[in-house]
């Protein structure tokens, strides 16, 4: 599959009338790099392995819904037509395979800058987002992160207790990594159309991407190194190391069987 299809580089020129919604999947700093881009004041908790804080849009971010069907047309919406900021947070915006949806972007003068990764990339994003999104003895503070967890954990909304949100999640292996995501990851990295697209690479390792050129690059870089986790630096659990090896197989997972289960539908 070309996964550049129907995708195009970010413009040399970007529109300064209408809004962007940076699209990423957990643990490539989405939050980090929307507040920098918002020229907002960076909010790093080091007791939740240095998480940026989500900015206050003026509504709950619905975008960030984990499940597409949790993701209705009137939160897509509300979030369009309330949100204060130039750049908002969404996880994976697999409600775009519904055209509804894409004009209402249409109309809202919202464009999708989606973040992208290589392979080599996959196991340090999840273990990234495992270590700042699932931390022990936290309750969720907002409603979609209390939403998103009460999913992810395969809870009854109706049933579930507090011990089930707290209990620590066990601590994520190379293999666990890889296995967990990577096929979900290659989905979202399919998932091109009517997107502009910005890098990884080019956001965190080299700090070139044309997006943050015309803000403090002394700034960003000192940002994104308070960014990385405290837990399992440099090769410990494959976290930052670029290099090791991966699995050749990609797994599919209870997570990709829905997600492809929602695209089906809208096929």
């Amino acid at each position: 599959m070309n996964m550049e299809q129907n995708g195009i580089q970010l413009s040399e020129t970007m529109d300064q009338t209408g809004k962007y919604i940076i699209e990423y999947v957990g643990g490539s700093k989405g939050d980090l790099l929307c507040r920098f881009l918002n020229n907002e004041t960076s909010k790093i908790e080091t007791t939740r392995s240095n998480k940026t804080n989500p900015s206050d849009i003026g509504c709950f971010n619905w975008l960030k819904l984990a499940c597409p069907y949790h993701l209705t047309l009137d939160r897509f919406e509300e979030v369009l037509a309330t949100n204060t900021k130039k750049y908002v947070p969404a996880h994976p915006l697999w409600i775009t395979y519904d055209d509804r949806y894409l004009k209402l972007l249409e109309q809202y003068d919202y464009k999708i800058l989606q973040l992208r990764f290589e392979e080599s990339q996959y196991v340090t994003i999840r273990i990234e987002s495992n270590l700042k999104n699932v931390d022990a003895g936290k309750h969720p503070e907002i409603l979609v992160d209390f939403m998103n967890t009460v999913w992810w954990r395969g809870l009854d909304f109706s049933t579930f207790t507090s011990k089930q949100l707290t209990t620590k999640p066990p601590k994520l292996e190379l293999g666990d990594a890889w296995e967990q995501r990577a096929y979900v990851y290659d989905l979202f990295l399919s998932n091109t159309k009517n997107r502009e697209f910005i890098f990884y690479s080019d956001l965190f390792l080299d700090f070139s991407c044309d997006i943050i050129k015309n803000y403090d690059l002394e700034e960003w870089k000192s940002l994104v190194d308070k960014s990385w986790c405290s837990a399992g630096g440099g090769s410990i659990l494959g976290y930052r190391d670029w290099d090791k090896p991966r699995p050749s197989e990609k797994p599919k997972s209870k997570y990709s069987d829905i997600i492809e289960g929602y695209i089906d539908g809208r096929n």
